[in-house]
């Protein structure tokens, strides 16, 4: 359980003695002015009636970082056959992101680091603001201490550099009738200088906050698609999805970002908090009389993976690899008619419902996942069936 008290985290055991009490020091407020560049150049060119190809160039010069990142670009589309139903395309291009604010640069000096004890770390002017913790860890009695208080200082590994991926796609449509078109699809990403956030413990009292590019993730998916459009059957589209996505769990997003976590543990390379092996989706467009358009869709995913952890909040075993919530299933629908608006005949507008999970699915959205809890293991906080009102004006 977690408590806040006074910029105090306090992680208490089952029984309600005392086993962490994280403490926040220090300034909470920044402030950068910045300023970016950014141009793109593209070109196209039509080989034959059968092959085009697209190449680009991005070049982007960040201010936090003081860099200029060069990322081309190419993809293709070839025709291989005269009834045009068949189209291969592929693409593969170097994309970077922008520094997000909260990790700018600042002198050293200020730091309270010594550069000569510590060359590798140029700390963060925004990071440097952030609250300090000091940790302090306590025996069963959760009166005794056994580490602490632990004096945790905010740094950045020199130099940092914006994040870097590498993505790279391959397809394939087939027509197989004048409405029915399928698809297969390979898509991958690689990703390089992840920011990510790691605790460095020193000899005495104190440690490191360490922010570094050391971040990686790996993503891939290999999807397959039917398209369905007839004038009087309507408009469908059914995808099949199977994916795996990879990475260290320590990324900065975690705990700088709206809804910070507040005890940070070891990085570990693992499964994404959404990765999803499998996927099912399906979506309709149904025009019936009297302006009425129904809108089916149903979707089925794996669950999303989640870790163990004990009252100390320490990770037991593999982050993300102790199991997965139970698997998604959602049925949901929308009815909309059109109506016109008195006195503005060129405008239209619709009105209806939509209606989310039908079939009142059990969806978890949390878990329980504490040993210490006696509701360890425990699915909860599922969205049931709600209904929505729907309002659109086209002009």
């Amino acid at each position: 359980m977690r408590s806040s008290r006074n910029h105090s985290i306090l992680i208490r055991r089952h029984n309600g003695t005392l086993a962490q009490r994280i403490d926040f020091t220090g300034p909470s407020a920044t402030a950068l002015q910045v300023s970016e560049v950014s141009a793109f150049a593209q070109d196209r060119w039509t080989l034959s009636r059968k092959l085009a190809i697209d190449t680009g160039l991005r070049l982007d010069r960040d201010g936090i970082v003081r860099h200029a990142n060069l990322a081309p670009r190419a993809s293709f589309s070839f025709v291989p056959l005269k009834n045009n139903r068949t189209i291969i395309r592929g693409g593969v291009g170097l994309f970077y992101d922008r520094m997000p604010l909260s990790v700018s640069y600042f002198d050293a000096v200020q730091s309270g680091i010594d550069p000569e004890e510590n060359d590798d770390l140029a700390p963060s002017a925004s990071f440097r603001d952030y609250p300090r913790r000091i940790v302090t860890t306590f025996a069963t009695d959760g009166v005794s201490t056994t580490d602490g208080p632990r004096l945790f200082r905010n740094a950045a590994k020199a130099r940092l550099r914006n994040l870097r991926s590498v993505r790279w796609s391959l397809q394939l449509d087939q027509g197989l009738t004048k409405d029915l078109t399928i698809r297969l699809g390979f898509l991958e990403r690689k990703t390089r200088q992840e920011l990510i956030i790691e605790p460095r413990v020193g000899p005495t009292n104190s440690g490191m906050l360490v922010l570094s590019n050391r971040g990686r993730s790996h993503y891939r998916e290999l999807q397959l698609l039917g398209l369905y459009q007839n004038p009087h059957l309507g408009y469908w589209n059914a995808s099949y999805v199977w994916s795996r996505a990879s990475g260290d769990l320590n990324t900065v997003d975690n705990y700088l970002g709206d809804l910070p976590a507040f005890v940070i543990r070891p990085n570990e390379y693992g499964p994404l908090p959404f990765d999803a092996p499998q996927r099912f989706l399906l979506h309709g467009e149904l025009k019936l009389p009297a302006d009425i358009t129904f809108s089916p869709s149903l979707e089925i995913r794996s669950g999303f993976p989640f870790s163990i952890v004990n009252e100390q909040l320490d990770f037991v075993g593999p982050r993300n690899r102790a199991g997965r919530f139970p698997t998604f299933i959602s049925l949901d629908a929308q009815v909309t008619k059109g109506f016109r608006i008195p006195r503005f005949e060129n405008h239209k507008m619709r009105v209806g419902a939509a209606i989310f999970n039908i079939t009142n699915h059990f969806n978890p959205r949390d878990l329980q996942n504490n040993l210490g809890s006696s509701s360890f293991g425990q699915f909860f906080n599922s969205l049931g069936t709600s209904v929505r009102g729907k309002f659109e004006v086209a002009f």
